[in-house]
């Protein structure tokens, strides 16, 4: 498991696949690091309400980890 403050890029690399179990609120450099993360090769497995609000607890207007 991986505390919010260790949601790095550089972190997530040492793992071929994350799972993000409705984790809903992401600051936008948590998403930015998870999207590097997949654009590198590593796989999200998502399931719930993951990164559909930022850290400030707004709604996002898009599905984040879908893009």
């Amino acid at each position: 498991m991986l505390a919010d403050e260790n949601l790095t890029r550089e972190r997530l690399l040492q793992y071929p696949t994350i799972i993000l179990p409705n984790v809903a609120v992401l600051s936008d450099a948590q998403l930015d690091s998870v999207r590097r993360y997949v654009s590198d090769g590593g796989l999200v497995l998502t399931y719930g309400q993951s990164a559909n609000h930022d850290a400030s607890g707004a709604a996002r207007v898009d599905s984040s980890l879908e893009n």
